[in-house]
């Protein structure tokens, strides 16, 4: 007949571990001297639930200790039952996964591509730069009739104002990539 192995004991970090996430926290029970000790029978249920192998017997149950003040939402997530811990990390694992690719995709319609960036600079600074050039036919029949230093810096100044304020009322730089997203 084969006897199964016995079960192997589990360091104190990986106890410690469970308790500080949460999974063997009911466990917990206050000594007579105040000292937080584990219920090692209610934890070896709670790490059934949680784990595929058991927690091993290391001591037995102290008499005398009363339970730890528990939270509601603590108590309601136990008594719907916890879902085991291969499970929730899944779920974790999922939803981070889906949440870096929410990342991404906002990071990559943020990004617009240099080549369109350059092509519309050039396509802004040549409209630009058209539009800066017909200054001279604008004002050279009007300044050479003028003999006066203030009207001609008046018209100058008006034309200016007017050219710039076409400039500046132009329609946006328009990118393709973004039209896409």
């Amino acid at each position: 007949m084969i006897t199964p192995a016995p079960p192997r004991p589990l360091s104190h970090a990986a106890i410690s571990k469970a308790i500080r996430d949460g999974r063997l926290t009911p466990a917990l029970r206050v000594a007579p001297d105040g000292r937080q000790v584990l219920a090692y029978g209610h934890a070896r249920r709670l790490w059934a639930q949680c784990h595929r192998e058991p927690l091993p017997q290391v001591l037995p149950e102290l008499p005398g200790l009363s339970p730890l003040p528990e939270l509601p939402e603590l108590a309601a997530a136990i008594a719907e039952g916890l879902p085991p811990l291969h499970e929730s990390r899944a779920r974790r694992e999922h939803y981070r996964a889906e949440s870096l690719r929410l990342e991404v995709e906002a990071m990559r319609a943020a990004l617009i591509p240099a080549a369109e960036v350059r092509a519309s600079a050039i396509a802004e600074a040549a409209r630009a730069r058209a539009v800066l050039m017909e200054l001279p036919d604008l004002l050279a029949p009007q300044l050479a009739a003028c003999a006066d230093a203030r009207q001609c810096h008046r018209l100058m100044s008006e034309t200016f104002r007017t050219t710039l304020l076409r400039l500046a009322a132009a329609p946006a730089v328009r990118f393709p990539c973004l039209d896409r997203a």
